[in-house]
């Protein structure tokens, strides 16, 4: 049987003889004709059903992001509890930090604080010093003795409490003797350390009885 493309090019130009050169020539002309043809058909086909999903920009609304509210983090922070941390577990008798006081944005000078808790059968009830620093390095310008009552949920403890004050020539303060009141919120980092934010109002003239004050600090158990 001869070929269909042999045929077509030889049977209709008149060939007779199968071993006729013009016949070879016009089959291996059609031959790479109908190659030629099946190749762009298939790149065609190929063209056609291949699309390219190219990733499209989407605009964002920048105005409608709203910043996170401070207190609204502070209070996430607080509030996500480490079930298995012991930091503020019965055996803590004692807690040391250091942090900076603040009034209105204004850096009122450092802070040291100690915490002792030494009733076994009053296990909640807190005692306390914090001595405050000007912000001339080495003066002292207020020593605060507490009184305070802590409650204790996992990895943070919240005391509240109140105290007297000896504010001291060269502080925020005017010299002289002055209440306080605080409550205060710490949150345990590891097995023996913490972080925490103490609020604290001051009953007396100058610069602190006008403002809360506000204390940022890290610490440790012992």
């Amino acid at each position: 049987m001869k070929p269909l493309v042999f045929d077509l090019f030889c049977g209709i130009g008149g060939c007779e003889s199968n071993k006729s050169m013009k016949c070879k020539k016009s089959a291996r002309i059609g031959i790479i004709s109908c190659a030629a043809l099946l190749c762009l058909s298939s790149a065609s086909t190929l063209n056609a059903q291949t699309t390219i999903n190219l990733p499209v920009a989407t605009a964002t609304n920048a105005a409608t992001a709203t910043p996170a509210n401070f207190f609204a983090t502070v209070e996430s922070y607080f509030t996500a509890f480490d079930t298995n941390n012991q930091t503020f577990g019965t055996n803590t008798h004692y807690e040391m930090w250091t942090g900076t006081a603040y009034q209105s944005g204004i850096n009122l000078g450092a802070q040291f604080g100690i915490e002792a808790r030494p009733f076994t059968k009053l296990p909640s009830l807190t005692i306390g010093a914090i001595s405050t620093l000007a912000n001339s390095v080495g003066t002292l310008a207020e020593q605060e003795i507490d009184l305070g009552w802590s409650i204790r949920h996992y990895d943070v403890e919240l005391t509240l409490g109140g105290g007297g004050m000896d504010a001291f020539h060269g502080g925020s303060e005017a010299a002289g003797l002055k209440g306080t009141i605080f409550a205060e919120v710490k949150k345990a980092l590891s097995a023996n350390t913490f972080s925490g934010i103490r609020l604290e109002r001051v009953f007396g003239s100058g610069q602190k009885a006008n403002q809360p004050m506000v204390g940022l600090f890290a610490g440790f158990t012992f």
